[in-house]
């Protein structure tokens, strides 16, 4: 059987294709002010590289959950993994903001979804952890 911490550390290998990929498209956007030529990180990028970030940090998380034996219920395993996955759903949306309803949607809805898993997660860990 494969263990939770192997199936978030490759999910976590997987936001790095996605990082790389990614930067390569162009997610810098290049400054208008005249005589500048910096690149800035549009906030949505920022938000992206948070998730990525959270999402790197699972793997960890759950291999200190096994190595303390708190053991999670399957579901909320499944509902976290599902929620995770959101993020990629949401990344692979258009960057293209015409600021259609649709367009914001797109991006809000996953990002919330993934938002809410992480917060079952964080909310069973509590409930779990017990100070010895």
């Amino acid at each position: 059987m494969i263990g939770h911490t192997t199936v978030f550390l490759v999910l976590a290998l997987a936001t790095i294709l996605q990082l790389i990929s990614g930067f390569l498209t162009g997610t810098l956007a290049v400054s208008v002010v005249p005589g500048w030529s910096t690149p800035i990180l549009a906030p949505y990028t920022i938000l992206s590289i948070c998730e990525l970030i959270w999402i790197w940090l699972l793997p960890i998380i759950y291999s200190v959950l096994k190595n303390r034996n708190i053991i999670l219920p399957n579901p909320v395993v499944a509902i976290h993994l599902f929620c995770t996955i959101a993020n990629f759903i949401s990344q692979e949306g258009s960057t293209d903001a015409t600021g259609s309803h649709y367009e914001v949607i797109a991006v809000l809805l996953p990002n919330a979804v993934f938002v809410a898993g992480q917060i079952i997660l964080l909310s069973f860990i509590a409930k779990a952890w017990k100070p010895k």
